[in-house]
């Protein structure tokens, strides 16, 4: 929050929101008891590739020493592998099965709002999000600027033609 030490206080909520924080009396519809607990508003994940999922096969296993990810530095490998991922045709239904569980664990650990960093299956993720109550800004991927074969960075699109696709694709926040 603000930064300071922790301390004592109670909410009130209203329509959702938060309308005062501090010594608070009076009539309440729903009082919770949070003694010894932290209440803190919802996190944002600002930068998530949720199409990587579709990739995954398998449960993530935490690095424990060199990766082709750890530190991203084989750009010759990472980048023909990011490419291929943000490009491939995915229908809206496997991206929705896929992406939702994922979706819910974020927001059982506190996650409510997400920011997907582009990929496949970009309806079928704003329809999971949209289907389990997390807060998201989804589009597709806008690089303007990918490698060839070679490894060399060039540009691929216009960034104005790529933020006018992206805004014919539907680009949107769901929730507030």
């Amino acid at each position: 929050g603000s930064g300071g030490a922790a301390r004592r206080a109670d909410v009130a909520l209203k329509d959702g929101r938060i309308a005062a924080i501090g010594s608070l009396s009076g009539p309440a519809r729903e009082t919770i008891d949070a003694t010894g607990r932290i209440v803190a508003p919802g996190f944002v994940d600002a930068h998530v590739h949720l199409g990587a999922y579709l990739f995954a096969g398998r449960p993530y296993v935490p690095v424990s020493g060199p990766s082709v990810f750890a530190g991203a530095d084989n750009v010759q490998v990472i980048l023909p592998m990011m490419a291929q991922m943000c490009s491939m045709p995915v229908s809206d239904d496997v991206a929705a099965a896929v992406v939702r569980p994922v979706l819910a664990a974020m927001l059982r650990s506190g996650i409510t709002g997400v920011v997907d960093a582009g990929g496949p299956g970009s309806r079928g993720v704003a329809r999971a999000a949209s289907e389990i109550g997390i807060r998201a800004a989804i589009g597709p991927s806008l690089a303007d600027q990918w490698h060839n074969e070679d490894g060399t960075v060039v540009r691929q699109a216009e960034p104005e033609r790529l933020l006018d696709a992206g805004e014919r694709e539907g680009l949107r926040e769901l929730g507030d």
